[in-house]
């Protein structure tokens, strides 16, 4: 005889079994956690679950292991109950992540050749003026001074472990 198994504890349909031969009657045996009543037919996202006290099925929603995100918040939230479904204000859709406007990106792209880029090319245009005798290093505020060799020297400490840049 076909009988049909349900979870222990949430009682929810786990698929057919057979009857098991018994040792001991020589008959069979039903499995435990299961019964002859035959499942419902289940949707999407639906789970038939075993009432024992009435004897019957019944189908209740299961969203359990599906992502939603909150519309409101963003956050992500996951549903691990049979028979809880979705508030209104979750939504499978990942939210998007923000658009950057044109002035948003060229303030990010100014900003990062502001940064250390733009001071290594300002300490090598110095470095050339120096060379070919248009400014003079004591032209320089002694604070600019100090930066600059001061940087030069760390660069000179570091030149053996970076590519492409001796000085």
């Amino acid at each position: 005889m076909l009988f049909y198994r349900y979870h222990p504890v949430t009682k929810e349909y786990l698929g057919p079994v057979q009857e098991y031969p018994d040792p001991r009657t020589g008959g069979h045996t039903a499995p435990a956690n299961a019964t002859h009543v035959d499942p419902p037919a289940v949707a999407r996202r639906q789970v038939a679950i075993f009432d024992e006290v009435q004897g019957k099925w019944s189908v209740a929603a299961d969203f359990r292991g599906v992502l939603f995100w909150d519309i409101t918040s963003g956050e992500q939230l996951a549903i691990t109950q049979i028979g809880v479904t979705p508030d209104a204000d979750m939504t499978e859709t990942a939210p998007a992540a923000p658009v950057k406007t044109e002035a948003e990106l060229a303030r990010e792209a100014l900003a990062r050749s502001d940064s250390m880029d733009m001071a290594r090319v300002s300490e090598d245009l110095i470095d050339t003026l120096v060379a070919k005798g248009v400014i003079a290093m004591a032209d320089l505020p002694q604070a600019a001074q100090d930066k600059l060799i001061a940087r030069k020297a760390e660069r000179a400490k570091l030149a053996p472990q970076l590519t492409g840049d001796a000085s």
